[in-house]
């Protein structure tokens, strides 16, 4: 009877998940043919100096590519490709504000982009939404995304050729309470690449949504996962941890995750932050009265 049950349970899993299980172990598949049409071109990274944009360029400094490194602190960025050209490796920088009007003009003198890796991220600890920077996050996650993939796509289509990676994360099919504007704009970014990666797809140009956070363990494994993966599918869940947790939130359903996830962040975050806020109120009015 147990077995029974079992053998149904991952069943269902099985077929609620085989839309994309299958797309991913192609792309895998596929991956080494991706990198032969991709040589000698010039590959497009933002957020080039955090933590899992190192590991990403570190990789990409061992392929037969020359990397376009974007962020916002140029000294980080010299440090960056100062450690390349020790690698003999061909590398641009471009400091940039996320948050203002840039249209990433800058990229027009580069006739041969052939990778966008969409890698920039505005996140905060949890906070009551009144309390949230939405104009910031939304520059940030949305609108310089948008915009540096517009302009890059404008000579992508010209050669038609070309491939977009947008990095989000698992926070986009979840509730994600006091983070609720984190979450929907990765919802956006979601449903944006999805719809982006059948426009462009008479164009030769594979535009994937890249499930990139939410991992235990380093990020060398998920920037792994990531570039030995993409290639031909939408949405490329890009490493083993990620896929046993989306296997499982499949099983969850929202109002137990909802809650779950409302009670996490408010009994470990917010509540700690307030009584964090309450003991030094405390301390300043000790050395008042002493």
């Amino acid at each position: 009877m147990l077995n029974d049950l079992l053998f149904w349970l991952f069943f269902e899993l099985f077929c609620r998940q085989i839309h994309w299980i299958l797309p991913n172990i192609l792309s895998w598949g596929m991956n080494s043919s991706v990198w032969s049409s991709l040589k000698g071109k010039h590959v497009v990274i933002t957020g080039a100096t955090g933590e899992l944009g190192r590991e990403l360029v570190k990789i990409l400094s061992e392929k037969d590519v020359k990397l376009i490194l974007v962020d916002t602190n140029e000294h980080k960025l010299t440090s960056l490709q100062e450690k390349l050209k020790l690698k003999n490796v061909i590398s641009y920088i471009h400091s940039v504000n996320f948050n203002s009007e840039n249209d990433f003009s800058f990229l027009d003198i580069y006739e041969n982009i052939g990778l966008l890796i969409n890698n920039t991220d505005f996140y905060k600890n949890p906070s009551l939404y009144l309390e949230e920077d939405d104009d910031n996050l939304i520059s940030v996650n949305i609108r310089s995304t948008t915009r540096i993939t517009r302009r890059v796509l404008e000579k992508m289509i010209e050669r038609k050729f070309g491939f977009i990676l947008n990095l989000g994360s698992f926070v986009s099919e979840m509730p994600f309470p006091y983070n609720a504007s984190y979450a929907g704009s990765k919802a956006f970014l979601r449903s944006w690449s999805h719809s982006l990666h059948y426009e462009m797809k008479r164009f030769n140009i594979e535009v994937e949504y890249v499930e990139s956070t939410f991992v235990l363990g380093s990020k060398k494994i998920l920037a792994n996962g990531i570039l030995n993966g993409f290639g031909s599918t939408k949405h490329l869940v890009s490493c083993f941890p990620l896929f046993v947790m989306k296997c499982l939130l499949v099983f969850c359903p929202d109002f137990v995750l909802g809650r779950a996830v409302e009670w996490f962040h408010r009994k470990f975050h917010l509540e700690k932050r307030l009584e964090e806020r309450n003991k030094r109120k405390m301390v300043a009015l000790k050395k008042v009265y002493l």
